[in-house]
């Protein structure tokens, strides 16, 4: 009979040897298969860019979600980065304005063509809208609402930047609590992180530490204007502001209809101000999109000598509706202008997102947030965390963003806001 000597000359029977063998076997396929599930087990990262089918430009905050509910946005560029999770089976594509897409987790393109939903203005021949008698039910129909306060706080992210000319100087992130219905309120801060550039010799850099507050821009107060408020479209004495006319949209696809109202604000009106488009539902009187421009918002100079050009505030607020109400998705807040001094000409453009991210992270800070609070002073009572930040950024960066970010990350200046800063 065949045998087998070992090094310490014990002998095993060929059979005994196989059986052995056997058994390796067995417990490498195991170890192999356990690597394997928990490699099926680990998030994916799905990534890619979204453009118009016509005119082929970046779409930016479109929402990207999966159908167990996790979601991201697209950012100013158009790309976008969505942690998957194991079992995911499909990922879909809305906008406003945009049919929607949706695709198996394999099978989604790096890039994805937006295809605009063609509308047409209906006449309105046989009934008249009474437009000032259609302001003041949608008013009241949100005045009952927010009165009801039965809704559940929601999570968002935020991110704001601001741009020198071409170098990105300032970075704000933080998450929040808050009620989404109608605007952004009730706020508390989670966690958050900020850090700019320090002017130089050669270089003069803006900040802009109070931005935060245009991303509560509502399209509802349920009382009069304060003095120093800015007024919206569906204040109690709206007539006093505004001129306001409708405009019925038809979708050419289902035939369905969407009031645009739109808010002109009238002459002599010196006040912050928005005029712009509310776009309704008109079979229940929910909002679907909120889009415009603040007017009269002057801002303040240290340097007597300068001047500000064409200071326009930008913004755009999208909803969805859950329970019979409209909510929150995102806020996004633009401005462009340029600083003229004599020593100097400069470009600045902030731009801000406020994103719905639906789940409540996981951390021990509740940190109340009034409407016109400092926000650096909040930030810097949080703990800063790198590691957590660099794991979660929730929207994509864009090239130059993720580039000042890590300039930021390399010389240690998040985190480290204070007064005298």
């Amino acid at each position: 009979m065949l045998i087998y000597k070992d090094k310490i000359t014990r002998q095993y029977p060929v059979k005994q040897i196989v059986n052995n063998n056997y058994k390796c076997l067995i417990t490498l396929l195991f170890i192999v298969n356990t690597f394997l599930c928990f490699g099926q087990n680990r998030q994916v990262v799905v990534e890619g860019r979204i453009i118009d089918s016509i005119t082929k430009k970046p779409l930016a905050y479109v929402n990207i979600y999966t159908d167990n509910y996790q979601g991201t946005i697209s950012n100013a560029a158009g790309t976008f980065a969505l942690k998957v999770a194991p079992g995911t089976k499909t990922v879909s594509v809305s906008f406003l304005g945009y049919r929607k897409k949706e695709y198996a987790i394999k099978n989604i393109p790096k890039e994805i063509e937006m295809h605009p939903i063609p509308f047409k203005l209906k006449e309105v021949i046989i009934k008249p809208l009474d437009v000032n008698k259609l302001v003041t039910q949608i008013y009241n129909k949100y005045k009952s609402v927010v009165k009801q306060k039965s809704q559940e706080p929601a999570s968002f992210f935020y991110r704001q930047t601001t741009l020198t000319d071409t170098t990105c100087n300032e970075i704000l992130e933080a998450f929040f609590n808050a009620n989404p219905v109608i605007g952004v309120n009730n706020l508390t801060l989670e966690t958050g992180r900020y850090a700019s550039l320090k002017d130089d010799s050669l270089n003069h850099y803006f900040t802009f530490t109070n931005f935060f507050i245009f991303s509560q821009i509502t399209p509802f107060h349920e009382k009069k204007p304060k003095k120093k408020s800015v007024i919206v479209p569906l204040e109690p004495d709206f007539q006093k502001y505004y001129k306001v006319s409708v405009d019925i949209l038809q979708n050419a696809v289902n035939s369905a209809l969407t009031y645009r109202l739109n808010f002109v604000p009238l002459h002599g009106i010196k006040r912050a101000i928005a005029q712009g488009s509310i776009f309704i539902d008109p079979t229940n009187l929910l909002i679907l999109k909120f889009e415009g421009e603040i007017v009269n918002m002057p801002l303040s100079l240290s340097n007597k000598n300068a001047f500000i050009k064409s200071n326009i505030i930008h913004f755009v607020a999208l909803y969805d509706t859950l329970d019979g109400e409209s909510r929150v998705m995102t806020v996004n807040i633009g401005d462009s202008f340029v600083y003229v001094s004599p020593s100097d000409i400069i470009n600045i453009k902030i731009s801000s997102i406020l994103y719905h991210i639906g789940n409540q992270p996981a951390f021990n800070n509740k940190i109340k947030i009034q409407p016109k609070v400092f926000l650096l002073d909040k930030i810097a009572q949080s703990k800063y965390d790198a590691a957590f930040w660099s794991h979660n950024p929730i929207i994509k960066r864009t090239p130059l963003e993720n580039k000042a970010t890590k300039i930021f990350e390399k010389k240690n200046l998040f985190g480290t806001y204070k007064k005298d800063h």
